[in-house]
């Protein structure tokens, strides 16, 4: 019998990301673009919505599996994170620490077909990014997307 290994990768900050697949859609390009210019108005309550789906969808996955790993597109595409993120998967693959070298290879690839796409402050590039806070409560947005606005609203400050 097959026994498969689940690794959930997503971003840490859910507001960021939604921003970014807004962006994406806009432009029609979701890699290897520069999006720190793009500008974009955003659905507040469809961003919400798209938070609170996604956290159902990761609860069904708790409940359905039998076990995975969760970690971030930050833990990978941060060199000082790199390291720690290797270690983590390689114990979880169960893979030795002799091909700790391909998974520093596979970010140096990673990191080069795939650079950063946007390093700008959202609160620059959305156009209505100061209405997020008092949407995202009207739409009764969970503490994580409440969370994730305020972080990203401390860059703006």
């Amino acid at each position: 019998m097959c026994s498969w290994k689940v690794i959930i990768l997503e971003r840490e900050n859910k507001v960021r990301e939604a921003i970014s697949l807004e962006k994406a859609s806009h432009t029609q390009k979701y890699v290897r673009m520069n999006t720190s210019y793009v500008e974009v108005s955003v659905d507040w309550e469809k961003v919400a919505n798209e938070i609170k789906r996604t956290e159902e969808w990761f609860q069904e996955v708790q409940s359905a599996s039998e076990g995975y790993l969760y970690a971030t597109l930050e833990e990978f595409t941060n060199p000082s994170r790199l390291h720690t993120f290797c270690q983590k998967i390689m114990s979880y693959l169960g893979i030795t620490r002799a091909d700790m070298r391909k998974c520093i290879d596979a970010y140096e690839r990673a990191s080069e077909i795939f650079p950063k796409q946007d390093s700008g402050k959202l609160c620059e590039t959305v156009k209505n990014f100061r209405e997020g806070e008092i949407a995202l409560q009207a739409a009764r947005a969970s503490e994580e997307a409440m969370q994730s606005y305020q972080q990203v609203s401390k860059e703006c400050r």
